[in-house]
């Protein structure tokens, strides 16, 4: 247990350094055992007491590091290797790394090898580690490639060490000796090839966890609740056993076919191996989060730069069977609002990885609103300043709540955060549609920039505190106002590589506009029957403005109250007709009716601890279960609906428990009825599926409702 801590306190301490410069071997000159010497004394004489051997070895140009001598760890030093290979020169047998009094002398006080990244190191050579004459050790997260017998000792004068999550690529008879006089020596994780496990010979004082990985070819293993269901499912015999305690690209076979759909994959698993052919890149990203599904992987789906893998569990076991599967919908999102309350960037990364697991593709990312503007931009830096801070809010669980005099912010996102939470969600196959609301829900961008405003400077320099619609807008009739949108739009697009920009749209009121000399004025040059009708104007304006952009907009369904160009896509809220329309004359269509799609609403569970923003509507789990995209819409205009999302309105969603509360199991659901064909679906079997899968979400770290 202490060598666990010990090991897990490495992993935060390197997390805690990421500003650090981190010494490599690329730093110094010579061949590259030199070069690690180098780097080891630059380690200890900085009191860094670490050394990381990148997966670059800028000589050699690949992440190969060839060795004609031992590596010799110091006292207190840890060896950190980032996925790169450790190769035995011809001649040199080793051992490639061992602890610096393993010759004789004082003995070394603790070292350790670690192995970083989502794909381990390798240490290749008859002999790979040598640890004698030192007080504790901790070797973790590698593999052993070419060893023969004893490429592992723990030899005489070690009093206590662990040995964990090591792979050996081949065969080793005693791959591993543990020398009968130490004492406390834990051996965990261990994975080769079952003919002749990395088998270590009896000893007192130590315990082992050895694992084989492949299979006997006669067990047979039930298949796991998943989610969404596949479309085909064949159950085979047997199972694969992983080389892995997580799922790796490095045990699959990958091949592509251009005739399946778009995203879509055939993944077999059989005891000699598992092969995926894929569509394209996000087909083989969802085939291995099926794979996730069926082994049952406990690890978090993440990437971590500095720890990944390692001591959280046995090497998977997959359930044989075939499998082939593509998406119904093109368009399976979440809307995330953060304009009201802020989750910041580990949240929307957990929010992404969920979304990932049950193959969702879209995260509809609501930043700016009359309550918050969350965006940091270089030309205006009052809309941090003055929107992303409220002096107070409404009483918590209450929608109408009186002020709760507690000032929120400032809350929002640099420019390199939001880069970040792009490529983390592109990683995954997940596309960010960020969404900058105007003319109206724009009073947090006003507070920054009040002139913009139909009363201009009076206008108080702080956001909405209250929910609801808030009467101040853009003032249209303003050419400056105007010019002040376009900038943001110039800065704000290209932080998001996708097809699509969101610019609301919806829910402005026209009562400033009535009042205003300058918007009676446009109103008037445009020949408009009164200022009311310069929404549609100004909507057209600018999805003219972000198409010369290389950007198609996405608005909600009051755009259609004006002519906008059919490359725009609409998004369907106020129920189902506003789709109906759009998908008629042209446009895309996302159906989110709040009826079916606003999981902010409550979920008809007893006893909910959290509330609704609506209480008297009920978006239950059946209800979404039975929702369809294309209920209404004649067969040859089908083509137009993109898909569905769920949409968090952030009201009453504080953090991300409550958010997970919200979005969970619904969100089950709803992935199945936009990825799973409608007559593979059935309520019944999906809600005993999801009352196994609940579990599974449990331990996810999901704050997961029950389903009743």
């Amino acid at each position: 247990m202490k060598n666990k801590i010990l090991l897990l306190s490495l992993a935060a301490a390197l997390s805690a350094v990421g500003g650090e410069k981190v010494i490599t071997p690329n730093d110094f000159t010579g061949s590259d055992s030199e070069r690690i010497a180098k780097a080891i004394a630059e380690g200890v004489r900085t009191k860094a007491f670490r050394m990381t051997i990148p997966a670059e070895n800028r000589v050699r140009g690949e992440n190969v590091w060839i060795l004609d001598r031992t590596i010799e760890i110091p006292s207190d030093f840890s060896l950190l290797i980032k996925e790169a290979r450790l190769v035995a020169a011809p001649g040199f047998e080793g051992p490639l790394v061992s602890n610096a009094s393993a010759k004789g002398g004082k003995p070394d006080k603790n070292i350790e090898l670690l192995g970083l990244g989502s794909r381990k190191g390798a240490l290749v050579g008859a002999k790979a580690i040598l640890a004698k004459n030192v007080n504790g050790f901790i070797f973790s997260n590698f593999e052993v490639c070419d060893a023969k017998a004893g490429a592992i000792e723990i030899a005489d004068g070690v009093l206590t060490g662990r040995l964990s999550n090591v792979r050996f690529t081949t065969p080793v008879p005693k791959g591993i000796v543990v020398a009968d006089g130490c004492r406390q020596i834990e051996v965990h994780e261990i994975v080769a090839p079952c003919d002749g496990v990395a088998a270590v010979p009896a000893a007192a004082g130590w315990a082992s966890n050895l694992w084989a990985t492949v299979s006997d070819g006669a067990a047979d293993l039930p298949i796991p609740a998943l989610m969404p269901a596949p479309r085909k499912l064949k159950k085979g015999r047997g199972y694969f056993g992983a080389p892995s305690a997580y799922v790796t690209r490095d045990w699959i076979s990958f091949s592509r076919d251009a005739k399946l759909p778009a995203e879509g994959y055939r993944l077999s698993v059989r005891p000699t191996g598992v092969t995926v052919v894929a569509a394209d890149a996000n087909g083989e990203l969802h085939a291995m989060t099926t794979l996730r599904q069926l082994a049952g992987e406990k690890m978090p789906y993440c990437n971590c730069d500095f720890y990944d893998g390692g001591d959280w569990g046995r090497p998977l076991r997959v359930p044989c069977c075939e499998i082939e599967d593509w998406p119904a919908y093109r368009w399976r999102g979440m809307l995330i609002d953060e304009g009201r309350h802020f989750f910041g960037k580990e949240t929307v990364k957990h929010v992404l990885d969920q979304m990932a697991y049950h193959k969702y593709n879209v995260l509809h990312w609501h930043l700016t609103e009359d309550q918050g503007w969350r965006i940091a931009l270089d030309r205006f830096p009052k809309l941090v300043e003055y929107g992303s801070v409220r002096p107070h809010s409404p009483v918590h669980f209450d929608y109408a709540g009186e002020n709760n005099g507690e000032k929120y912010g400032p809350f929002y996102y640099t420019k390199d955060e939001i880069r970040e939470i792009v490529a983390y969600a592109a990683a995954r196959g997940i596309t960010v549609v960020p969404e900058v609301e105007f003319p109206g829900h724009i009073r947090a961008a006003l507070a920054g920039y009040p002139e913009y405003s139909c009363v201009g400077p009076t206008l108080p320099r702080v956001p909405r505190t209250t929910w609801g619609i808030e009467d101040d807008v853009l003032c249209v009739g303003n050419d400056e106002a105007l010019r002040f949108v376009e900038q943001i739009l110039d800065e704000v697009v290209p932080l998001f590589p996708g097809e699509f920009f969101h610019i609301g749209g919806d829910e402005c009121p026209t009562k400033r506009w009535k009042e205003c000399p300058k918007c009676i004025a446009r109103a008037k040059e445009l020949g408009l029957v009164g200022p009311e009708k310069l929404q549609g104007w100004v909507t057209k304006r600018f999805t003219e403005y972000l198409a010369k952009k290389g950007k198609r907009v996405l608005g909600w369904d009051e755009i259609l109250e004006c002519d906008i160009p059919t490359a725009s896509g609409v998004m369907s809220w106020r129920g189902t007709a506003g789709g109906i329309k759009a998908s008629r004359l042209g446009h895309d269509v996302v159906m989110c009716p709040q009826s079916h799609c606003y999981f902010n609403r409550m979920q008809g569970i007893a006893d909910d601890p959290f509330t609704a923003r609506n209480k008297s509507q009920c978006v239950s789990l059946e209800k979404v279960y039975r929702f369809d995209p294309v209920a209404g819409i004649p067969a040859e205009y089908r083509a137009h609906v993109l898909g569905s999302q769920a949409c968090f309105w952030s009201e009453v969603i504080w953090n991300r428990y409550d958010l997970d509360w919200k979005m969970w199991p619904r969100a089950c659901a709803l992935a199945e009825v936009l990825w799973t064909s409608p007559e593979k679906r059935d309520f019944a079997e999906f809600k005993a599926r999801m009352a196994a899968y609940r579990k599974t979400l449990i331990g996810r770290g999901v704050n997961c409702a029950p389903l009743d």
